[in-house]
């Protein structure tokens, strides 16, 4: 059965909407919350303990408090009440002044060690993260996202008309304002993992616009519709199923992952959640809003 939904009936509201929590993400980004980066970014030392016998969150935390020790947080991992994820800055480990970061790291999980052994204490991971490797890794990740985001410039400028390729950065940086408003928002960790989600959310919604702006293109070049709202909207109708499937079959994977993980992977999986709702709907309006905006200052042609 021919598909005619009318999509774009509502595209000035919807573009309101997106306006809206583009403007209220960068609000909380810059202004409120930030972004609370993980050892990675900043430094530190992240430990993954067990123990042989159950152990409150609390009598872990009771060895940082005895100590004066501020800069930690500790997450118990879903499905073993016994492990538990410990992160803390040694930057900002005042009491071991002068001493460096790895003998630091000895002094810390010899303070476990000694006030937990009664339970079992074993260190099942343990990754030290130095002040000038964090800041390597935040010029990396600022490098790593630029040159993803110039070589898809360059890749729909190409394969595309320029109106095109401007549509589709458009509804990329949407995409990606929006994540990272969410990830500031909730508070979630920002590691190297993140940063893989903010890439993969790059090409998956640039995947899917091209989807539409190839149909958009082939109906163009048909000429059967003079006007552009509606051959937009007929292109938007035909690779619905598939941007439907695509979308829900990994937005259930990612849910699951997100369900049933702990730690980096939680957010991992956060980071492409939002990202996917957003994609997705971003391909439908954002982008195409902008060539009907396009349009009525040139008329759009192939």
């Amino acid at each position: 059965m021919k598909r005619n939904i009318n999509f774009l009936k509502l595209s000035n509201p919807f573009i309101i909407v997106s306006l809206i929590i583009i403007t209220a993400s960068l609000i909380v980004i810059f202004y409120f919350k930030g972004f609370n980066l993980g050892t990675d970014f900043t430094g530190g030392l992240e430990l993954q303990v067990s123990f042989e016998k159950n152990i409150n969150i609390d009598k872990v935390r009771q060895v940082f408090i005895d100590n004066k020790i501020e800069s930690y947080k500790i997450q118990p991992i879903i499905g073993n009440k016994q492990s538990y994820f410990i992160r803390l800055s040694v930057d900002k480990l005042t009491q071991y002044k002068g001493l460096k970061d790895i003998e630091k790291t000895k002094k810390i999980k010899g303070l476990l060690f000694q006030q937990l052994k009664d339970y079992g204490l074993e260190y099942d991971k343990s990754s030290l993260v130095g002040s000038l490797m964090s800041k390597g890794n935040q010029l990396a990740a600022l490098k790593i996202i630029l040159i993803a985001i110039l070589v898809e410039i360059l890749y729909l400028t190409i394969r595309f008309k320029f109106f095109f390729s401007v549509s589709a950065m458009v509804a990329l940086v949407h995409d990606v304002i929006i994540m990272l408003g969410a990830i500031s928002f909730f508070g979630k960790e920002v590691d190297i993992l993140t940063i893989s989600a903010i890439l993969t959310i790059l090409g998956y919604s640039v995947n899917d616009t091209i989807i539409l702006f190839d149909r958009i293109r082939e109906n163009l070049k048909s000429k059967t519709h003079k006007d552009i709202k509606e051959l937009i909207n007929m292109s938007i109708n035909q690779v619905l199923s598939r941007t439907l499937i695509t979308s829900l079959t990994t937005f259930i994977v990612v849910m699951l992952l997100f369900i049933f993980v702990q730690g980096s992977l939680k957010n991992f999986s956060f980071a492409l959640i939002v990202g996917i709702i957003s994609g997705t709907y971003s391909s439908i309006y954002v982008a195409a809003f902008c060539l009907i905006q396009y349009n009525k200052f040139k008329r759009i042609t192939f």
